[in-house]
């Protein structure tokens, strides 16, 4: 039975009967669903519901329509946050407050909380799709709801292992970014993701508890395969020629660090004049050799008319992360 107003209730976690009582979502929840990311220093609130990226709506529901979500096979589940009535997450923010302080380490810690989330929800297995699809339906099958609490899932995929792996870092110290977008690279492929971006030294790193767990790398090295889904309302294209999935997931630099003038750069000659022959061309532009200054021999690419302002916007965002 689920009901709108008033606080939180929960009964009969082990045998999935259960009563939830919704009361008013909070910030974090509406930060998530608009902007598609909860930043570092941005933790996950108890109440915290996440019904998915729901394309084409520009708010998240109310508590009465999450309430009310149909929940036959094939629907998508309310992922709820709550530790004051789910049990079973508690659990697991014990274990991860307790590695935070036998791993002395920085990065060991953050690998740690990663391979955890995943083992909790399933570990890597070519099946892991079909065992969480089957898992969840059995739960809202059970509870007749679509709404989950996170710490009753045993299996779970990208977007509900991002989701734990922010709210274990949240707990352990460990400053993490949440992030939903799209996996893949520009030519092609991929499809809905979520993942996330620890600090570590100082530096962004990406952990994929999805696909690679327990492994840590720099964002630059990530910026042609995570392209972090724009706010709702904007009007950035992608790389395909729609609204939808940014670039990356990190600021980029300021302009005023990368930006050079066209008239420092020259591309190379043939010695009548003409230009050089290409090194090669793409659906975006064409790469020359060239000199900046004269002197420092670069890579120089030059952008189709064709492409539009979306190619410019899109190369120069690149270049800002490669920065």
């Amino acid at each position: 039975e689920i009901e709108g107003g008033g606080g939180m209730a929960f009964e009969g976690l082990t045998t999935g009967m259960r009563k939830v009582v919704l009361g008013d979502v909070p910030p974090s929840a509406h930060l998530y669903f608009v902007n598609h990311y909860l930043d570092f220093g941005e933790r996950v609130e108890d109440g915290f519901v996440d019904p998915g990226r729901l394309a084409g709506a520009s708010r998240l529901p109310s508590v009465a329509e999450l309430a009310h979500r149909p929940s036959g096979p094939g629907e998508r589940e309310v992922l709820l946050v709550d530790v004051q009535i789910d049990g079973r997450l508690r659990a697991r923010i014990e274990h991860a407050k307790h590695e935070a302080r036998v791993i002395t380490d920085s990065r060991d810690r953050i690998k740690a909380l990663a391979g955890y989330a995943s083992d909790e929800l399933g570990g890597v297995s070519a099946l892991i799709g079909a065992d969480a699809d089957t898992h969840l339906a059995a739960l809202m099958s059970e509870a007749q709801s679509a709404i989950v609490p996170l710490g009753e899932l045993d299996y779970g995929v990208c977007r509900h292992r991002a989701l734990l792996f922010k709210v274990l870092c949240d707990a352990a110290g460990v400053e993490c970014r949440l992030v939903r977008g799209n996996f893949g690279g520009q030519a092609g492929g991929g499809g809905g993701h979520a993942w996330n971006v620890v600090r570590l030294n100082g530096e962004r790193r990406v952990v994929d508890v999805m696909h690679r767990p327990g492994e840590i790398w720099s964002e630059a090295d990530a910026v042609d395969r995570y392209h972090r889904l724009v706010e709702r309302g904007a009007q950035q294209p992608n790389a395909h020629g729609g609204p939808g999935a940014g670039l990356a997931s990190i600021e980029a630099a300021p302009r005023a660090q990368w930006y050079l003038s066209p008239a420092l750069v020259q591309i190379e000659l043939r010695s009548d004049g003409s230009e050089a022959a290409p090194l090669g061309a793409g659906g975006f532009g064409t790469v020359f050799r060239g000199a900046l200054r004269g002197v420092q021999r670069v890579a120089v690419k030059r952008l189709l008319s064709a492409a539009g302002p979306a190619a410019a916007s899109e190369f120069g965002a690149e270049v800002a992360m490669l920065y």
